[in-house]
């Protein structure tokens, strides 16, 4: 092996390095994400009714309408 091969092995290693590192930071983001998902409450509507040009009216448990 030469040294110049060693060299391009290096180079591979440290790339690989950083995308891991990357990586990890990007796990790590979307695990908050989902614990923060998890956390907040989701609401629970229904559709009360469909107009004409495609937007729904819903309903949801505190008794608000959302057009």
């Amino acid at each position: 092996m030469t040294e110049s091969d060693i060299k391009k092995i290096q180079k591979q290693v440290h790339a690989l390095e950083r995308e891991n590192a990357i990586l990890r930071q990007e796990i790590e983001s979307f695990k908050k994400i989902l614990d923060n998902m998890k956390k907040n409450p989701l609401i629970i509507g229904s559709v009360e009714r469909v107009l004409e040009d495609g937007r729904v009216i819903v309903s949801h448990s505190p008794g608000s309408r959302i057009l």
